[in-house]
């Protein structure tokens, strides 16, 4: 056990340094810090809800490319799922509003880019697609069928386009909807009362954080439409 506890953690910790490294050298020193601030603000919204919630959760890792990753054990009900799949986004969207609010005022660059990212990474990640924490929501209050839908539909999409990393991504969906719906079968289902409060968070911080995203790109279309990084 402690052998594997030191593997795991050297693994995840090289996974991490290389995409540190990566992303800063593909986007640059100020897009790539935004980046990477952004990812690890999201994952450890995750980590610290699972933690509250005694899911003996690991550390936030990166993986070069993809972004990050909490592992953490089984929720005893979909309440704790639905809690840990939406404090990501919530961390990450106040990342991106806070940031905005501090370009405003001190008109930097770096506060920009951090908040333009921030949005536009936890909006992307509330679809109800793929391992996306959007999808963990939907199937943990109980809206299964859905997330199916949307997943086959950009499935089919992404085959028509030929955008095979894309339809890689759909394929991952279907994994996750599968083992969501067979793994964790016995896990306690949301009740009536709280799916309804948990479907208006995701609608509210959805309507807060596109809002926030539509106002920071009327401040400086320049920035956002030149995609300068660096």
């Amino acid at each position: 056990m402690h052998q594997s506890y030191w593997r795991d953690m050297i693994v995840s910790n090289l996974l991490s340094l290389l995409a540190n490294i990566l992303w800063l050298k593909v986007f640059g020193l100020t897009s790539g810090a935004a980046l990477i601030l952004s990812i690890y603000t999201h994952e450890y919204g995750h980590y610290i809800m699972a933690k509250l919630a005694g899911l003996n959760p690991s550390r936030p890792g990166l993986i070069p490319y993809l972004g990050g990753y909490v592992l953490f054990d089984e929720p005893n009900n979909q309440n704790e799922l639905f809690k840990v799949a939406i404090m990501g986004p919530v961390f990450g969207g106040v990342l991106g509003i806070i940031s905005l609010y501090l370009y405003l005022v001190f008109d930097g660059v770096f506060f920009y880019r951090l908040a333009i990212i921030s949005l536009i990474l936890n909006l992307f990640n509330l679809l109800p697609f793929s391992i996306l924490d959007g999808a963990k929501v939907f199937m943990a209050l109980g809206y299964n069928k859905l997330v199916l839908l949307v997943n086959t539909g950009l499935f089919v999409y992404f085959v028509l386009k030929k955008e095979y990393l894309l339809v890689v991504f759909g394929v991952l969906g279907f994994i996750s909807f599968y083992y969501y719906r067979l793994i964790r079968a016995e896990i306690k289902p949301v009740r009536k009362e709280n799916r309804r409060l948990g479907l208006l968070i995701y609608v509210l911080l959805v309507i807060i954080l596109i809002i926030h995203f539509c106002f920071l790109v009327s401040e400086n279309k320049y920035i956002f439409l030149s995609c300068e990084f660096g």
